[in-house]
């Protein structure tokens, strides 16, 4: 049996003095697609298509709460192998330069 495990968010409606927010929206021109990071304001993540399922949305909640790509780490290419891929087919990594692009400022 599995036992739940709690991830410390809290998923609650929008009252109207909330001055930042995600707002789950359905575009039937994407399979899932979302603001990365704490912008402020309003930020979207938007799922279509036949992308509306859980694992879509955890993906695409996740890119709003500053998660990335594990393979596009700048650093991947010490714990990733890509064996029997054509070079050009691997994505480059990805230079974050500034570590304040990728943290939680509040939740």
């Amino acid at each position: 049996m599995l036992t739940p495990v709690s991830s410390g968010l809290e998923v609650v409606l929008r009252q109207p003095w909330d001055p930042d927010y995600v707002n789950i929206e359905i575009n039937e021109t994407t399979c899932g697609y979302s603001n990365v990071c704490r912008l402020g304001g309003y930020q979207f993540a938007q799922f279509g298509q036949n992308c509306r399922n859980m694992n879509t949305m955890i993906h695409e909640l996740g890119h709003s709460l500053c998660l990335g790509h594990e393979h596009q780490r700048q650093d991947r290419n010490f714990y990733l192998e890509f064996n029997g891929c054509p070079p050009d087919s691997i994505h480059p990594a990805q230079d974050y330069t500034n570590a304040e692009d990728f943290m939680i400022t509040k939740v």
